[in-house]
């Protein structure tokens, strides 16, 4: 079992929760441990057996509601890594059954999750979520991109999606979902086909 399929211990799950309370109402910056512990209920002890600062809080609440998007996609059958691509193009991996559901986790956790964008070590946890949970299972299981380029095309891709993601909740989500899905498939559409050919 790897990182993005681990269980959530009871006690990280409270103080993920008592973290989206605080963001609520302070910047992540400003948000300290007693913080969290005071509206957790825990002590600095059980804080520190579970995290050891406030940065890899975050970064576990990220992947957790990025661990429960990719079971709810799963479960309706949107990311189905078994079923091949007819059209057997990597834009093809970015469809709206997947996205619509996760813009929907950043926006319902849009607080924590431009917290994320704004560290470098959010940012990598991000990434490579994302990554591991979604895209490369897709890629190799249909055979799109071949191995010595694989790195290179889902860092082009996945960056690209989350810049996207970064303007759209910087701006409060406030445009349709839907115009934000056509514009990814646009610009990783349009770009993907300029940047990397198709592996043959």
């Amino acid at each position: 079992m790897n990182r993005y399929e681990r269980k959530y211990h009871n006690t990280e799950m409270k103080l993920i929760a008592a973290l989206g309370v605080m963001l609520e109402h302070k910047d992540f910056d400003k948000i300290s441990i007693s913080d969290i512990c005071r509206e957790a209920r825990v002590s600095r002890t059980t804080f520190y057996g579970h995290c050891s600062d406030t940065s890899e809080l975050l970064i576990i609440a990220v992947r957790v509601k990025l661990d429960e998007l990719s079971d709810l996609i799963k479960r309706i059958g949107a990311a189905d890594i078994e079923k091949p691509l007819s059209a057997g193009r990597v834009e093809d991996l970015i469809k709206n059954e997947i996205l619509i559901p996760f813009l929907y986790c950043i926006e319902d956790n849009s607080q924590l999750f431009l917290s994320c964008f704004r560290t470098t070590a959010g940012q990598k946890a991000m990434f490579n979520a994302v990554n591991n949970v979604f895209f490369m299972p897709l890629v190799k299981k249909n055979n799109l991109v071949n191995d010595k380029e694989i790195r290179y095309v889902s860092a082009f891709f996945i960056t690209g999606l989350l810049a996207i993601i970064y303007e759209w909740i910087s701006g409060g989500c406030k445009t349709e979902k839907s115009e934000i899905c056509g514009l990814i498939r646009r610009c990783l559409g349009k770009n993907h086909r300029d940047a990397a050919p198709k592996a043959v």
